[in-house]
């Protein structure tokens, strides 16, 4: 029986105030799904998503098990809150770089940004369920 996973390909990222940050990513690979933000000693990173979709438990649940160490917190009907943990230290440079480009920089002060459960929101634009293979089984937009 293969196990059905889901690969995010489209998102945006809302910063902890929900102000829009103007990017969106496609993401091919695992890899690049998306993860955020880290707290002060770096060992942690935070994210949540949501979508208003029947597929967003099926995504939540799969992506969950596909890249992500941790716990998994509800914050409330539609939003997933994750804990990971940060095992590599070239990922921990890209988020830094991506959270600092000049246009994240000016909407929160560094001490907001350090904080230890300062979270971005992902919204979900599109999203692959693929197997064991990568094959793909239904690509979902909403």
């Amino acid at each position: 029986m293969s196990m059905k996973q889901a690969m995010i390909l489209e998102f945006n990222f809302y910063n902890s105030r929900n102000a829009l940050i103007s990017y969106t990513a496609k993401a091919g690979t695992p890899e690049l799904t998306p993860i955020v933000i880290f707290n002060d000693d770096a060992s942690t990173l935070y994210f949540n998503f949501s979508t208003k979709s029947r597929h967003y438990a099926e995504i939540a649940s799969a992506v969950h098990k596909r890249i992500t160490v941790g716990n998994i917190y509800t914050n409330r009907r539609s939003t997933f809150q994750y804990e990971l943990e940060l095992l590599d230290s070239k990922a921990h440079e890209d988020l830094y770089d991506l959270c600092w480009r000049e246009e994240v920089f000016e909407m929160f002060d560094e001490d907001e940004f350090r904080a230890d459960r300062v979270v971005f929101r992902i919204v979900i634009k599109s999203a692959q369920f693929i197997d064991e293979d990568d094959q793909i089984l239904e690509e979902v937009k909403f």
